[in-house]
C-alpha cells in the first residue's frame, strides 16, 4: 500500500513539474495596482513566447492565486497550452484601456487550448456603468482570436466581461466545451436597475468554420451563441458555419443566433448551422435568425437547425427570422432599420440582398 501512495505521490508531483509558471516570469499575486497589472500582463506574455519555443509547451497560472493584469497581445503561437489553475483579473482602471479593444488579442495562433478551472474576471460593472453615461465609450471584449486554427477552450469559468466574452474572426476548427459564462446582473443594483445595463454582453461569437460547442452554461445579456458570417475572401474561413451547438444551457440572453448579416461586395455567408438539445430561460428572444441593412453586394444565410429546445418564459420573441432590431445603422432615423417595438411601431424593412432559406 505504502508503495502505492509513493508511485501515486511521485505522479502528481511528476504532473505539477512540468509546465512554465507565469511566477518564473515576474508574475505577482494578489497585487491590485496599475504597475503591477502591466508586469503580470508580460509576464503572461513572455512565459507563452518561452513555451512556444520549448519542450515544455504548458504555462500555468498557478492554483490559488489571483493575478490582476492588463492587456495582452499574442501572435504566431502553435501547439500552445493557458491552464488556468488560478485566477486572473482585468484591472479596471478603465481611462488605461484606451488604446485596447480586447483584453485577450490572438493571431495566427493554432493547436492553441485554453482550459483550467480557474475563473477570469473582467470587473465589467465599471465599463456598464460608464458605457451607459457615455454611449460612446468603447468597452474592450475579453478574448478575440483572429486568423487562427485549431483553438480548444475548455472549463473555464468567465466573469462579467465589459462586452464579448469569446469572439473568433477568420478562424477554423473550433472546440469550445464545458465552460461558463457568466454576467451577474445583481451587482447592477449598486447603481442602476434596467436589465439592460450590461448589454452587448455576448457569450460566444464565431466568424469560424468547423466549429462545436457542447455542455456550456452561459447566462448573460445580449447573443449567447451566435454564428456571424465569414466572407469570401477570408483566409481560414469563406463561409461561417459547419458548426453543431448542442447540450448547452442558456439564461436570459438574446438567444442562440445566426447574424447580423448584412450584404457585402464579397459575400457575408453563414451556412449548415445546428443548434439542439438544449435549453433556454426567459431569453430576451430565443431562435434569433437576422439580416443587417447595406446597399450592395449579396448575403447568405441557409441551412439552419434548431432541434429539440426547450424555451422557458421568452420575455419578446420566442422565434423571430428576419431584419435585426436595433435601429441601426444611423440610430433607425434613416428608416433602413428594424425598430425594437416592431410590429407596434410598424417600421421594419426587409433586405433582399440577404437570401434565407432552408
Amino acid at each position: 500500500m505504502l508503495f502505492v501512495i509513493a508511485i501515486i505521490v511521485f505522479i502528481t508531483i511528476a504532473d505539477y513539474a512540468h509546465g512554465i509558471s507565469i511566477d518564473d516570469y515576474g508574475a505577482k499575486p494578489d497585487h491590485k495596482s496599475l504597475n503591477v497589472s502591466y508586469a503580470n500582463s508580460e509576464a503572461i506574455t513572455n512565459a507563452l513566447v518561452a513555451a512556444n519555443s520549448s519542450d515544455d509547451r504548458v504555462v500555468i497560472v498557478p492554483t490559488g492565486n489571483n493575478y490582476y493584469v492588463h492587456g495582452i497581445v499574442l501572435d504566431n503561437l502553435f501547439n500552445v497550452s493557458l491552464q488556468f489553475d488560478g485566477n486572473i483579473t482585468f484591472i479596471d482602471d478603465i481611462d488605461s484601456w484606451s488604446e485596447y479593444q480586447y483584453f485577450v488579442e490572438m493571431t495566427e495562433c493554432h493547436s492553441f487550448i485554453l482550459q483550467g478551472s480557474g475563473t477570469v474576471d473582467g470587473l465589467g460593472l465599471d465599463w456598464w456603468r460608464r458605457a451607459y453615461v457615455d454611449g460612446g465609450l468603447t468597452r474592450p471584449e475579453m478574448f478575440r482570436f483572429y486568423q487562427s486554427t485549431g483553438i480548444t477552450i475548455t472549463d473555464v469559468y468567465f466573469l462579467n466581461s465589459p462586452r464579448f466574452v469569446l469572439y473568433f474572426k477568420d478562424c477554423a476548427d473550433l472546440l469550445i466545451h464545458d465552460i461558463t459564462i457568466f454576467i451577474d446582473s445583481s451587482i447592477q443594483r449598486l447603481g442602476h436597475d434596467s436589465v439592460t445595463y450590461p448589454l452587448n454582453t455576448d457569450g460566444i461569437d464565431f466568424a469560424a468554420t468547423n466549429v462545436t460547442i457542447y455542455n456550456c452554461n452561459i447566462t448573460n445579456y445580449d447573443d449567447a451563441i451566435v454564428a456571424k458570417p465569414c466572407r469570401s475572401t477570408g483566409k481560414y474561413c469563406q463561409c461561417s458555419g459547419n458548426a453543431l451547438a448542442y447540450n448547452n444551457f442558456v439564461q436570459y440572453s438574446t438567444g442562440l443566433t445566426i447574424g447580423s448579416v448584412p450584404p457585402h461586395d464579397d459575400v457575408n455567408c453563414v451556412r449548415n448551422v445546428t443548434f439542439r438539445d438544449s435549453a433556454m430561460y426567459r431569453p430576451l428572444k430565443a431562435l434569433y435568425i437576422k439580416s443587417n441593412p447595406g446597399e450592395s453586394g449579396t448575403g447568405i444565410i441557409e441551412d439552419i437547425t434548431y432541434e429539440n429546445i426547450s424555451i422557458d418564459q421568452a420575455l419578446w420573441w420566442t422565434i423571430y427570422v428576419g431584419p435585426q432590431q436595433q435601429n441601426e445603422p444611423g440610430g433607425g432615423q434613416d428608416g433602413t432599420g428594424c425598430n425594437f417595438l416592431f410590429p407596434m411601431v410598424p417600421v421594419c424593412p426587409t433586405q433582399p440582398r440577404v437570401t434565407m432559406k432552408g
